[in-house]
């Protein structure tokens, strides 16, 4: 049995303003906003799930350009 599995990379999505917008509300709405999960980070009460989010919101702030 061959366990190989041969992953490829897709093409670069660019993803526009309006997308960008559209995830970070989505972010918002199921964990809170950007400062209250750093607020929850800070306290060393923040949950994995929080941590990811407030990672997303970091990729979010790279691709419009802002500096953490």
């Amino acid at each position: 049995m061959d366990d190989h599995v041969n992953h490829t990379i897709g093409k670069p999505v660019m993803l526009s303003d309006r997308d960008i917008k559209e995830r970070r509300k989505v972010l918002e709405q199921q964990y809170g906003s950007e400062a209250t999960l750093r607020r929850t980070q800070m306290r060393g009460t923040i949950s994995g799930d929080e941590l990811l989010a407030l990672r997303r919101f970091d990729d979010l702030d790279y691709l419009e350009g802002a500096r953490p």
